[in-house]
């Protein structure tokens, strides 16, 4: 009886590796799933969406922009929607800051602007105050959005070296984030 429940167990444990290794190759370095913003992986991740109730699919990219720093973190999200193959790619890609500090909240209550620097060309977006809560105890979360033209926004996807500034807070874009902002164009723009 012991050795059949320790080949049991052995062939369980195979294949949950077999499961968790086809999952993870699945994921190829354009094409991460994306998780809520509190496990978002600094590298991005990127999923679409078709809601056929209104005919529209909404692809978006995600990332970690700073993080960890006495647990405060800040998301970066890009969304291209469209209704079908002929409005392909959108007019207009849509920003998302999202900032959660430990003390306080890490913006000032107004809105501001996100500035991006790709390759010595400068982008501009204005970002409007979509939302502000005290998520817990010691958590405070704040949502900003904005919107820059795709033609823009792939010009600046196109550049080999991105610095972003929102609300004072500066980063730069690593080549693995700029890897699924690439996939995202492709994935909405063809």
């Amino acid at each position: 009886m012991k050795r059949r429940s320790i080949s049991f167990v052995a062939l369980v444990s195979l294949l949950c590796i077999l499961a968790l290794s086809s999952a993870v190759s699945a994921q190829t370095p354009g094409n991460l799933i994306c998780v809520p913003h509190a496990l978002a992986p600094a590298d991005g991740c990127l999923e679409s969406d078709y809601d056929r109730f209104e005919n529209k699919a909404t692809v978006k990219v995600e990332m970690r922009v700073l993080g960890a720093e006495k647990g405060e973190r800040v998301f970066l999200a890009v969304l291209g929607q469209f209704t079908d193959a002929a409005s392909k790619p959108p007019a207009l890609v849509t920003f998302s800051v999202t900032g959660f500090g430990v003390e306080d909240y890490l913006f000032p209550a107004s809105d501001c602007v996100l500035n991006v620097i790709a390759d010595n060309q400068r982008f501009r977006v204005e970002m409007a105050k979509t939302g502000q809560e005290q998520v817990a105890a010691y958590s405070y979360g704040q949502g900003f959005g904005g919107h820059l033209g795709f033609s823009d926004f792939k010009k600046l996807t196109e550049a080999t070296d991105v610095e972003m500034r929102f609300c004072g807070s500066e980063f730069k874009l690593t080549s693995a984030q700029l890897v699924r902002l690439r996939a995202f164009v492709e994935r909405i723009g063809k």
